[in-house]
């Protein structure tokens, strides 16, 4: 069997080769395949993060009379105190309160205790209004 030269840059040899090359085919189509997945699944992530920050930025709205909320530690612990995510005080006093300025929307109050403590975490979710009071107490 001689070797045939066809348009292109590859040669066949024979049934072998010819069978190698199909393989090489299917393989880079594979790849190619995927990577055009990939590139396509990062564009969606992408256009999901977007929504999700513009969507986390909606449920607050501004107050020009701004809601308060007191959060009450009537426990012998230290908690720190998160609003939202954010850190508003490290190591809140036993006995002791905080108030907070809010505009209307949903705010997510955290007290977390020390990993030891004889005091439990508080999660707890509200919904402000302009101008109201709210008081969260941990107990």
């Amino acid at each position: 069997m001689g070797a045939h030269k066809h348009f292109g840059a590859h040669h066949c040899f024979g049934p072998a080769d010819s069978k190698l090359n199909e393989l090489n085919h299917h393989f880079t189509h594979l790849i190619r395949t995927s990577m055009k997945l990939s590139s396509t699944f990062v564009g969606l992530f992408a256009a999901l993060n977007l929504m999700a920050l513009t969507a986390c930025q909606d449920n607050i709205l501004e107050c020009e009379d701004k809601a308060t909320i007191w959060i009450v530690n009537e426990t012998v612990c230290t908690p720190d105190i998160e609003i939202n995510g954010d850190l508003i005080i490290a190591d809140l006093a036993a006995f002791d309160s905080i108030s907070y300025s809010a505009n209307e929307g949903t705010y997510d109050i955290e007290a977390k205790m020390a990993f030891i403590s004889a005091c439990e975490d508080l999660s707890e979710s509200l919904v402000t209004e302009c101008g109201q009071m709210y008081r969260v107490v941990i107990l």
